[in-house]
Order: C-alpha cells, then structure tokens, then sequence
C-alpha cells in the first residue's frame, strides 16, 4: 500500500467514524439496540434529537475539524509544534464552535494559557482539583504517530499537555501514537510488549486497560457506562482491540458504534486506524456520502505530499 493510500484510509475513516459514530453517541447499548435494532450502517438513519440536531447527517463534528487544525499546523511548521497549535486552537474556540466540552472553556479561557499552555493547564487542573482523565486530547497522538520519529514522547507529552495534565492522558496516547507509527512507517501493528513497556512506563495505571486489549470482549470494556464512557484509556482500549480482534474496517467501525458511549470519538480513533492498516478502498461505502468529502480529499494531498516529502529528506544521505 503507498504513503497516500495509507493517509486516505486514516483522514476518510476517522471522519466516517466520527461521523456515523454521532448517531449512538451518549447511549447506551440498549438504547442503540432500541433505536437501531439492525445496527447503524447509514447516515438516513441517525436520529435527530437534540443532540444529534446540532449538526447535519453525515457531517463529521470537532474531533475531526481538529485533527485537520493539527495537519495544518504540522504542514506549516514542519513538524509538531505545540505552541502553534495553542494559538490555532484558541482561534477554533474564539469562533463559538459548537458542543464544546467544559476542559477545553476551563483551560483554553485560563489567564495566559496561550502564552503558556502546558503550566496554565497545569494550573487549572490543580486548581480545580480535575481527576478524570478525560480523552478529548488523544485524537492528537494519531498525527505524532506519522511525523514524530524519536521525538515521539516528546511531541506527544506536550501535544496532549496543553490541554490535558494527566499522565495517563500521556500513557494513552502514546500507545496509539506507537500504533499509528507502527502502521504507517512499518506496515504492521506495534507488539503488545513493546505496548506495555511504554504503558508501565508512563503511568501504570493504563496497563489493566491495555491487558483488557488481548484478553477481553468489546463487552468487557462497559464502552457505554455513563460515568466512565469519556475516560481516555477506553479510547485507547477500544481502538487496539478493534485491530486486533476484527478482520476489516467495515467489522471495526460497525462494533464501535454498536457498543454506544462516546461512539464518535472511539470510532473516529479506531477507523484512522483502522484506514492506516487497510486503506481507503476498505471501507464501507458510506464513506462517500460525507459532507465535505472534496476537502477531505485536498488534505489528503496535500498532507501526503508533505509525508513524502518528509520521507524523501530522512531518507537522504550524504557521502
């Protein structure tokens, strides 16, 4: 599979995950079961309740107009930069968008986080004693996966940093920035020690979810437990187990919508994935109802290029 197959797959699968994910969204799995007896295959079929009404069938929501902000701050400043991405950010949230969850309006409004993100996130986290760590940030291990190399800890330790002061945000998030990298650069899925080793690492506390990985049913990960579903270590659990356990993206992206909880961002996570291991022509059809699909498919080359680019100048050598 080339580079830009590789990349279609990731950017269009995240978005259809994100997008079809919004339809089971905060239920659980009885209420997907009672609202999708037959499973949500279709972007016709996603009710339109109060939450779902605020954006339009087939329309991807924040995770994926943030993924885009990241490529286009790696584009423009050659790699990860965490302090551009800041000031993009906090441009995103000046605009109003919509849905904005309450650790982006209590760190991005902090006095001088622009300034110094990762110690004002700090900051609010100690000051209002935040202790869920919650999974907003980890779509951004995704894109330090692919253009890190062994500044991987670093970039993604201050990435996630800036919003998210928690090391089992850190922990992770680095299991599937090592994922990404492992798919896109070598062509195979990270080993499960090498895994382990980065969650033991970081912060212990991820290793019983990373074992439920191997070891555990999509059933087993209570995905749609209403005081838990956002935890950033279901993320991370579920998107790993998907590869694993799941023969195609159609398979993946079909049992992490069913299973309800925070379905868009667990599907978005799972299907970018999902996209580096297959590619684009994998997944379901669907995907070609996107809205925006045409400037989904100009990110897609233009962040190709850059990859190739990239790829090119590491791989020169000089005699």
């Amino acid at each position: 599979m080339t580079l830009k197959e590789k990349i279609r797959g990731a950017l269009f699968g995240s978005a259809l995950g994100e997008a079809l994910g919004l339809g089971t969204e905060l239920m659980t799995k009885s209420e997907v079961m009672t609202y999708y007896p037959d499973g949500l295959r279709h972007f016709d079929q996603i009710i339109c309740d109060a939450h779902r009404s605020q954006w339009n069938r087939a329309q991807w929501t924040n995770d994926t107009d943030l993924l885009l902000l990241l490529i286009d701050s790696v584009m423009e400043c050659n790699g990860i930069d965490h302090l551009d991405y800041t000031r993009r950010l906090k441009k995103w949230f000046d605009n109003d968008p919509t849905d904005v969850v309450s650790i982006y309006r209590w760190v991005i409004t902090a006095d001088g986080w622009d300034a110094d993100p990762i110690g004002s996130a700090s900051e609010t986290w100690r000051r209002r004693g935040l202790r869920d760590a919650s999974n907003e940030a980890i779509y951004r291990a995704l894109i330090t996966g692919l253009v890190s190399g062994k500044n991987l800890l670093r970039d993604t330790t201050n990435i996630i940093g800036i919003t998210h002061d928690d090391p089992r945000c850190i922990s992770s998030a680095m299991l599937v920035a090592r994922m990404a990298e492992s798919l896109f650069k070598e062509g195979k899925e990270a080993e499960y020690s090498e895994l382990e080793s980065i969650s033991n690492s970081i912060d212990d506390r991820t290793t019983p979810y990373l074992h439920k990985v191997l070891h555990a049913g999509i059933e087993d990960m209570s995905l749609d437990d209403m005081e838990t579903y956002w935890y950033t270590r279901k993320a991370m659990c579920v998107s790993l187990w998907a590869l694993w356990h799941c023969d195609s993206a159609e398979e993946i992206l079909y049992k992490v919508i069913d299973a309800g909880g925070d379905a868009d961002t667990n599907a978005s996570i799972a299907m970018f994935l999902a996209g580096l291991k297959y590619g684009y022509d994998a997944l379901p059809d669907e995907v070609e109802k996107l809205i925006d699909y045409n400037r989904l498919e100009e990110y897609v080359d233009k962040f190709s290029a850059f990859l190739e680019s990239k790829e090119k100048k590491n791989s020169t050598t000089f005699e």
